[in-house]
């Protein structure tokens, strides 16, 4: 199912044992943009680490809850490693990506830039919790013109600034401005995926994998 990230921030995290905590934000490396680690903020337990859990350990979604089963103990999970603010975090793993890890939170306020001027900012990101990989970003475009947001898939992306908080993307800002509009009421349906995809000329990434994407999602280790 899809979903904004910032719907899963706060969602609670149950070990096999009880709950340990509480998700604080998602690291997805930004070439394949595949969520590689939920960051568990884990309150007084633990000390108040923050603990990087692999998507392969999150078993079952409740929304009704606002709650993650995860497939570990406590025990597991205290063995996990911990991310330390002060340093990048692929390092800190020994990670060997062909992309750098980023946060979900560094692409908030991203401007978009189109082939012919700034059209948008980056308002969040969508991510697919059966593949646990990021299928859209949310742009908002009330600032150039008349006001609406829309998704644009990370396949569309041309290049990132990350330095200088900027995306790039090969769409005109008219492209921009008439794609479909997405709302907090929009159901994020294969019928609306469809009709994304067809404006844009796309074939969809479900077309010849149901649970993957053609562009990375769910690599073997």
């Amino acid at each position: 199912m899809l979903d904004k990230a910032k719907t899963f921030l706060g969602y609670a995290l149950d070990s096999v044992d009880e709950e340990i905590g509480r998700i604080r934000e998602f690291y997805f490396d930004d070439r394949h943009w595949v969520i590689r680690y939920v960051v568990a903020d884990t309150g007084s337990w633990l000390a108040g680490r923050q603990v990087l859990i692999s998507p392969d350990a999150l078993d079952a979604v409740s929304r009704e809850q606002q709650r993650i089963v995860l497939g570990l103990t406590k025990r597991e999970i205290e063995e996990q490693p911990s991310l330390n603010l002060d340093q990048p975090v692929a390092p800190q793993l020994g990670a060997a990506w062909d992309g750098q890890l980023r946060s979900t939170r560094d692409v908030n306020r991203f401007y978009v830039q189109a082939t012919d001027g700034e059209m948008g900012h980056v308002e969040d990101v969508i991510i697919d919790d059966d593949a646990w990989v990021i299928r859209y970003l949310v742009i908002n475009t009330q600032n150039w013109g008349p006001g609406k947001r829309i998704l644009i898939s990370p396949q569309w992306i041309e290049r990132m600034t990350w330095d200088h908080g900027a995306m790039f993307v090969g769409l005109s800002g008219q492209t921009i401005r008439q794609s479909p509009e997405f709302t907090e009421r929009t159901l994020i349906a294969r019928d609306y995926e469809r009709q994304l995809y067809r404006y844009h000329n796309r074939r969809g990434y479900w077309t010849d994998e149901p649970r993957t994407s053609e562009w990375g999602a769910r690599e073997s280790a």
